[in-house]
């Protein structure tokens, strides 16, 4: 996965919450890629039991990492009643094991979740 890259399955849609959830990987400098990423892709979207595009991956290499040994996964999801605490314990055990089966082992997971009801976002064009 190159750095500063997205991933989906299909085409990009535009920037709503939508499109989520959203991954933000945070990796030390050097980092040399992700094995399979299409296989990541569809093991994540399983894991977090979302439909095919629904899912997107940032990786930005970081120059100064608090723990190069712990690369940061940071979720943002939408709120939904089926997403409790000890169901977002299971998601983020599996989106480590996801991420350690396709060559980053070692992964800590935020999770953010947030209601679109309350949610304001402004998109602008030149």
């Amino acid at each position: 996965l190159p750095l500063r890259s997205c991933c989906t399955n299909s085409p990009p849609s535009p920037p709503t919450s939508a499109a989520m959830p959203l991954m933000k990987v945070m990796v030390p400098k050097g980092f040399n890629g992700v094995k399979d990423l299409p296989g990541l892709v569809k093991k994540l979207q399983s894991i977090w039991q979302v439909e095919d595009g629904a899912l997107q991956i940032f990786v930005e290499e970081c120059i100064q990492i608090a723990d190069p040994g712990s690369p940061l996964v940071d979720v943002r999801a939408k709120v939904k009643k089926e997403r409790t605490p000890p169901v977002l314990a299971k998601y983020m055990e599996g989106t480590q094991a996801a991420f350690t089966e396709h060559g980053l082992p070692g992964v800590r997971v935020r999770v953010e979740l947030f209601d679109p009801n309350v949610l304001h976002m402004q998109l602008s064009r030149l």
